[in-house]
């Protein structure tokens, strides 16, 4: 692993998403038992929380902060810039826009640490390539708040690494690779992943669950209002659901040969499957998905169900 530790602490191979922190884009949340989720994640040892300043326009942050209290000293938080926003005045959602520049990251650094009551921040993503932005300006700024203490380390966030010249990663410290991993989205990232590993990141994959999709609590008859982001993914669009449809035939039968659940399977798949995933970003809205996403570590899928899944994305 080539993250440096943060208190003596690296971050654990499951990664509590806490998203629904902000409050936004996953219709109706129960703070408290979000509240209770992250709490469960510490009586497991989950010490890793995943958040961006973007996430509820700054709100889960601060979210974040709160609930963890004391506790903020023992958790290795990884959080993002590089998406502004205009507050919503007069319209449903906010305006958002790309800026991964060195002066914006300067202030958003600065108020991701007021926001999280924090000194430094263990690990910090760039959230999003930013064409109108030099990239390595933007990572000699981030080298600086390294040798300042604010940060400890630095990464790459749904870069194409592919496209990124080998000297980059030679004549700086980043240190990890974040990307989308998931049964049903699996060629999306799989060449940076790649990628990143001959560079000797640490790779993190969010979204093992297809937003849940892969939890097998919906079909194509689900109904998803605009304040949750599903009513517009993709994959819950009924053109999609023949190739859903055999892929969660197939993890339910799995469910049953391993007696974990579908979800836990899907989890499993993001570590097994290729083998270029360190650790799983996982978003949990109550305390018993946590517990379930724990026990996605205490198994390992053969090779022949790992190669039977993998058979069906292509």
């Amino acid at each position: 692993m080539n993250i440096k530790p943060y208190n003596n602490i690296l971050p654990t191979k499951l990664v509590l998403g806490c998203e629904p922190l902000g409050g936004t884009d996953w219709g109706k949340v129960n703070k408290s038992l979000v509240y209770k989720s992250i709490r469960r994640a510490l009586d497991f040892g989950i010490n890793t929380f995943d958040i961006a300043d973007v996430y509820g326009l700054g709100k889960a942050e601060m979210e974040l902060s709160k609930v963890l209290g004391k506790d903020r000293k023992n958790a290795f938080i990884i959080t993002k810039f590089g998406i502004r926003w205009e507050a919503p005045v007069g319209r449903n959602r906010a305006f958002t826009y790309k800026d991964s520049s060195a002066e914006y990251m300067n202030n958003a650094l600065d108020a991701s640490l007021k926001r999280l009551k924090v000194d430094t921040i263990p690990l910090y993503f760039i959230h999003w390539p930013d064409p109108n932005c030099n990239l390595e300006n933007t990572i000699e700024a981030l080298e600086r708040a390294k040798e300042k203490g604010k940060i400890v380390n630095y990464g790459l966030s749904n870069f194409n690494i592919e496209a990124i010249p080998d000297h980059i990663f030679k004549d700086y410290s980043i240190s990890a690779y974040q990307g989308c991993m998931n049964i049903v989205e699996a060629e999306r990232d799989l060449k940076n992943f790649r990628k990143a590993i001959t560079h000797n990141l640490t790779t993190f994959g969010y979204g093992p669950l297809a937003q849940g999709l892969l939890s097998g609590n919906y079909n194509q008859y689900s109904n998803f209002d605009q304040s949750d982001r599903r009513f517009r993914l993709p994959h819950f669009q009924n053109d999609n659901w023949q190739k859903n449809r055999s892929i969660l035939d197939l993890l339910k039968i799995l469910s049953k040969k391993y007696n974990k659940s579908i979800s836990q399977i899907a989890i499993r798949w993001v570590f097994d499957g290729y083998k270029v995933v360190d650790c799983v970003i996982a978003g949990a809205k109550t305390p018993d998905q946590v517990e379930k996403f724990f026990d996605s570590l205490g198994f390992e899928l053969s090779i022949n169900d790992v190669q039977m899944i993998n058979l069906l994305l292509n």
